[in-house]
């Protein structure tokens, strides 16, 4: 009889858990109310109707939660498309793309440099690193951190693309290669539960793209916004939960730790797409999500660093260069740094085709153009499409 309650008692908190999560997409569909994604309809193979039910259902961050611990105590190392490294470090595998594909994006962004160089325009790729360092990928040896049996082929993919790069009159700064030139710790530069890198690793790309700018141009950055010591420090902890950390919750492997830097001095900058001017705390940090800790943490990193996805102007610059910078959501991370360093930046979207054009080069006339973007983005051809 027992297990006949527990099949009725089952059935009733399945039945109220749909309800109120039908509901909610009810509402959804009528009234345009927000939902959090945790999956795509990509990932979904498609199916939106699936993707937006889980994304309202009722309960379903205790649920995740909840699932990421049992796996946690009982040691399981994937979750929902999520790998545990042995340093505790969250990755996404990437599969192994065609050459033709790396090939194909390569040539464009060969011929994009070439009409650039073409019309005096200096143009950095900049390769930035993904979670699992190349030593870890499990593709070549087991000896790293995945999971035997997992393999990742994002560092595979970009060395592939960079090969083909070569040679062309794009410039090349292989931020993989840099850190292990220097001995550095690349996880020390990501987010233990995003695909993201940390504020730290921003800047590191800032100072190599600030040595190339100089290089390039003659122009100096300020010696002072080189060292991480010159900037103020606030450190949020536990605050935030990266993409990884929402597919198996803030019990599996924890949340980061948010750590934003600001200028000594806050000075006073535009934003000439919005029309906007002042300070550069306000104007390009959004501290609205850092007044109050969110059990859940979703997208610290976004909400608070994307303000400064944009055309900025820093008349305190002591470098007057104009640079254009290609990227997407790993650019947030630098173009604070590259809005004080310099006094004109303007943002492109890596996600629309074709926006980086030859008649926008000639009108806002750029002193150097920069692609820097998240090695998944090998991908996407519209990621590569530019319109010389």
């Amino acid at each position: 009889m027992k297990y006949r309650y527990y099949a009725v008692l089952l059935c009733a908190v399945i039945f109220l858990l749909g309800f109120g999560s039908a509901a909610k997409l009810t509402d959804h569909y009528l009234n345009n109310t927000p939902l959090n994604h945790v999956y795509d309809a990509e990932k979904s193979e498609g199916r939106m109707l699936d993707t937006d039910f889980t994304a309202s259902f009722a309960g379903s961050r205790f649920f995740i939660n909840l699932n990421g611990l049992m796996r946690r105590a009982a040691g399981q190392r994937e979750m929902n498309e999520v790998v545990k490294l042995d340093n505790g470090y969250l990755a996404g595998p990437m599969e192994d793309l065609d050459d033709w594909v790396l090939e194909q994006n390569a040539d464009r962004t060969a011929y994009a440099a070439h009409r650039l160089k073409e019309l005096g325009v200096p143009f950095l790729y900049v390769a930035t690193p993904e979670t699992v360092a190349p030593q870890d990928s499990g593709v070549f040896t087991q000896d790293g951190l995945m999971p035997a049996g997992i393999e990742d082929y994002g560092n595979i993919n970009m060395d592939v693309f960079l090969q083909r790069l070569s040679g062309s009159d794009a410039d090349v700064i292989d931020l993989r290669a840099c850190m292990r030139e220097e001995g550095l710790d690349p996880y020390q530069y990501m987010y233990r539960t995003d695909h993201h890198w940390t504020t730290e690793g921003g800047f590191y790309a800032f100072t190599k793209i600030a040595q190339w700018v100089e290089e390039k141009t003659g122009k100096s950055v300020n010696p002072a916004l080189l060292s991480l010591s010159n900037y103020k420090r606030e450190v949020y902890p536990g605050w935030h939960l990266g993409s990884r950390g929402q597919r198996t919750g803030r019990w599996y492997a924890g949340a980061d730790d948010f750590v934003l830097y600001l200028p000594q001095e806050d000075v006073e900058v535009t934003n000439e797409r919005t029309g906007e001017t002042g300070p550069f705390s306000e104007l390009v940090i959004s501290r609205e999500p850092l007044r109050k800790r969110d059990p859940d943490s979703m997208y610290t990193y976004d909400r608070v660093l994307e303000k400064s996805l944009g055309q900025f102007t820093d008349p305190a610059a002591e470098n007057d260069a104009r640079i254009m910078i290609l990227c997407d959501s790993m650019g947030e991370a630098v173009c604070p740094f590259l809005i004080r360093g310099f006094r004109n930046v303007y943002y492109l979207d890596s996600y629309y085709p074709g926006n980086l054009t030859e008649s926008l080069v000639k009108e806002w006339k750029p002193d150097a153009v920069i692609l820097l973007q998240y090695p998944g983005l090998l991908k996407n051809d519209f990621s590569y499409e530019f319109s010389f």
